[in-house]
């Protein structure tokens, strides 16, 4: 396999939640077996649960795969800590991004005392291992780390690049080469994205994560399968070879 042939790239314009992080790993462990070395990560988040990232983060860092980083527009919260995977990390002008702490959200439920001891341990725990990964990617302090994330620090990217999470700053476009598969964000049927306008999706495979139109999200979809409000923005989508599909 030549250097180019063992080059895969995933492109990530997704919340970063439990099935975005066992999709990504997916990806990435079944091309490892089928013998690519070398990964892209091109990252667009808001972010979602560190938790997941955590675990994403942690797997991916002991399969013996390298992994270059590129981030544009925001990456944020736990998004951070895929981009932390980037052994060469880069990041388009403009992009920023955000350092905050771990929370949950009760949906108006009720807690007993031990329960929400539980909840803030967990966030603590998941605080913690965050912080390191920061602190062992950029070489600053956990201590600094730890001030950043809690003061909800937010980075431009010369900024960025200053504090040692950013190595290159580069206007070239982030255009794949090779396989690729590229992971949306939740589609909302009242305002469809406009797929077709992203350059770096020719030729490559879409997984959409649709929440909002009840379809099964680990599923690479048909574009008989995608709500009628989204088709017109969308070209066909062919099943992905690398995830588990269910009849």
């Amino acid at each position: 396999m030549s250097e180019e042939m063992g080059k895969f790239t995933i492109t990530v314009m997704s919340p970063i939640l439990a099935t975005t992080a066992y999709n990504i790993t997916q990806v990435i462990e079944n091309r490892r077996q089928a013998g690519y070395t070398k990964f892209d990560l091109i990252i667009s988040s808001n972010g979602g649960s560190t938790y997941h990232a955590l675990a994403a983060h942690q797997f991916i860092s002991k399969i013996g795969v390298e992994v270059n980083t590129y981030a544009y527009a925001t990456v944020a919260s736990a998004a951070v800590l895929l981009y932390c995977l980037g052994k060469k990390r880069y990041a388009s002008p403009m992009t920023r991004f955000q350092l905050h702490p771990s929370y949950t959200t009760t949906h108006n439920s009720n807690f007993e005392a031990p329960v929400l001891q539980e909840y803030v341990e967990s966030l603590e725990e998941n605080n913690t291992n965050a912080i390191q990964i920061i602190s062992a990617a950029t070489g600053q302090p956990a201590e600094k780390v730890a001030d950043a994330v809690y003061q909800r620090k937010l980075l431009r990217v010369e900024q960025a690049q200053e504090y040692g999470l950013v190595h290159e700053i580069t206007d070239e476009a982030f255009i794949p080469t090779g396989r690729h598969a590229c992971f949306l964000g939740e589609f909302d049927p009242v305002l469809p994205i406009p797929v077709a306008s992203f350059p770096f999706m020719t030729d490559s495979t879409v997984i959409p994560n649709v929440h909002s139109s009840g379809l099964q999200f680990m599923r690479g979809y048909s574009f008989t399968e995608i709500p009628p409000q989204l088709r017109p923005t969308m070209r066909p989508l062919t099943l992905h070879p690398d995830l588990p599909h269910w009849s």
